[in-house]
């Protein structure tokens, strides 16, 4: 699931998605409601209340995997970073019952907090204005951190110490939830990575560790 909200996946090579496809592990790539280049209305859909549809396009996705028959449904983790790690997670807490386990880079754990905390842009237009007491409640419900309880399937976790776009209280604050209500996960944060990790060293670790991730709940392996 891509960041933005409002990127756009398209069609180029990717090196760890070919890795997990040559081990059999089938790679998709969402563009859900929010993403750019299908018109100003799709890319708007997800502006305010709207972004409630954004987390039912994933419901959606899942049901698309059922019916293809070179799939399989019962072995479906989600990842994404930045607005697809949220994404991720906040579909962890309405799909357990039908995914493996969720992977989040850099994603928001508590989109209030966000709001009023990122120094870098203003969002409020495109996510709502938390000063509202309306949609102060409607972005606490759609909040991984306030769904903790419902999220019944392990959690990776990554995220830079100096990413001033979305702080690192907010994952330190999920794996708080996550402990005190006695959830499975892995946290994993590094001091000197910001938003976007550049570091060859960082990435390779923090790869190698989502690639145990996934063959624990894919084949097993520990």
């Amino acid at each position: 699931l891509h960041g933005g909200p409002n990127m756009q996946v398209t069609t180029e090579y990717n090196p760890f998605v070919q890795f997990e496809l040559d081990r059999g592990i089938a790679v998709i790539a969402p563009n859900f409601r929010g993403s750019r280049g299908y018109g100003f209305n799709f890319m708007n859909m997800d502006y305010g209340k709207g972004r409630e549809g954004a987390i039912r396009d994933v419901g959606a996705l899942l049901d698309w995997i059922e019916e293809q028959p070179e799939l399989d449904a019962n072995r479906v983790i989600i990842s994404g970073g930045s607005y697809g790690g949220y994404l991720s997670l906040i579909s962890a807490s309405r799909y357990s019952d039908r995914i493996l386990g969720a992977v989040d880079f850099i994603g928001m754990t508590d989109l209030v907090p966000f709001l009023e905390g990122e120094k870098n842009a203003d969002r409020t237009g495109e996510y709502g204005d938390p000063s509202d007491p309306e949609m102060r409640a409607f972005l606490n419900g759609i909040s991984p951190i306030h769904n903790v309880s419902s999220i019944d399937v392990p959690l990776f976790i990554f995220h830079g110490e100096q990413d001033t776009r979305v702080l690192v209280d907010q994952p330190r604050k999920m794996v708080e939830a996550l402990e005190k209500n006695n959830k499975t996960y892995r946290y994993i944060e590094a001091s000197d990575e910001g938003h976007n990790p550049t570091k060859p060293w960082n990435i390779i670790y923090v790869m190698s560790a989502q690639m145990s991730f996934v063959d624990e709940l894919f084949f097993d392996e520990k």
